[in-house]
């Protein structure tokens, strides 16, 4: 047994605080002095790769922000200094949200996603992502700096960061254009539709067309969902949002029966569901009794609450 796997596998039983130790400031965690050509220096790297991944677990069970987001610097750092296009297998082992063949995309967006478990954490989640963007954008990776932009917009957008969000799509239109990649230009000109829905312009947001921008958000959502993007909960909103402004109930119930059973429960998709039916009766005081019972839920999206108020006057004359 190696040095790094012995202390690999003391960590695995250490208290949280030993185990922080040997994963952030053993040898395991040594840059690479030389190019792994051999099966020794492969095992070096798969016990560096062990070690980042379960530190940044350690931290997102103990909701520690900040120690998240300095794994999430180190790993850039560590896929630069070995030059390694993806992960080893040994990785998808320790950590089970981690699929074989893993490219460094796929890391990043994993650990972005531990976020998920910390609360408070969306600022330091923004911080991360403006500094991983810039690294990216050093090292030529252009898929992962888009991929990681649209995430940031998805953030700006939540915390109401509009000029900001703005300004990070104009320069995202302008270098997918010149890529011609149909698919995630979808995906931002929806995001920029939900930023002018945000500030109020909906001439701008261009989102009168409840069709098109159904088939626009579906595709967004299985695009997301595919990618355990958690922003993918809000295409889907947005999904049974137009389906509702369109009117027939069959098809929100008919969405959730057919692929999207495993949504139907969560009170975000409920709320959808209760809007159509009071819509389709005409029920004014039936959709009143919804506005109340999931505020939270709509209240603070302001895409769907300018949508609903405009769903409220159609029923109230």
């Amino acid at each position: 047994m190696t040095t790094n796997q012995a202390l690999l596998d003391e960590a695995k039983n250490a208290n949280p605080a030993r185990a922080e130790e040997i994963y952030k400031f053993s040898p395991i965690t040594s840059p690479p002095t030389a190019s792994p050509s051999n099966v020794e220096g492969d095992q070096v790297l798969r016990d560096q790769e062990n070690a980042m991944i379960k530190l940044a677990e350690l931290y997102r069970d103990q909701r520690n922000a900040q120690g998240l987001a300095e794994v999430i610097t180190l790993s850039g750092s560590f896929m630069s200094s070995t030059q390694k296009p993806k992960l080893q297998n040994s990785v998808c082992a320790i950590a089970p949200d981690l699929a074989p063949n893993l490219t460094f995309t796929d890391v990043v967006r994993t650990l972005l996603n531990y976020f998920n478990d910390i609360p408070n954490s969306r600022q330091t989640r923004i911080d991360v992502l403006l500094d991983n963007i810039d690294w990216s954008k050093r090292e030529k990776r252009i898929f992962l700096k888009h991929s990681l932009e649209i995430r940031l917009v998805s953030f700006q957008l939540e915390v109401s960061q509009f000029t900001a969000a703005l300004t990070r799509i104009d320069t995202l239109l302008t270098e997918l254009k010149k890529l011609d990649d149909k698919m995630i230009l979808t995906e931002v000109h929806l995001l920029e539709s939900l930023v002018y829905c945000g500030i109020g312009n909906l001439v701008k947001a261009k989102d009168k067309d409840y069709t098109t921008a159904y088939s626009y958000f579906y595709e967004t959502f299985e695009n997301m969902s595919s990618q355990d993007d958690p922003s993918a909960l809000n295409a889907l909103k947005y999904t049974f949002l137009c389906k509702v402004m369109l009117n027939p109930l069959e098809d929100v119930t008919a969405l959730l029966s057919i692929k999207l059973a495993l949504y139907a429960r969560l009170r975000e998709i409920e709320c959808m569901r209760a809007i159509a039916l009071a819509h389709q009766n005409r029920n004014l005081a039936e959709l009143e009794k919804v506005l109340r019972d999931y505020e939270d839920e709509l209240s603070s999206d302001p895409t769907i609450r300018s949508h609903l108020a405009a769903l409220y006057d159609t029923l109230l004359e």
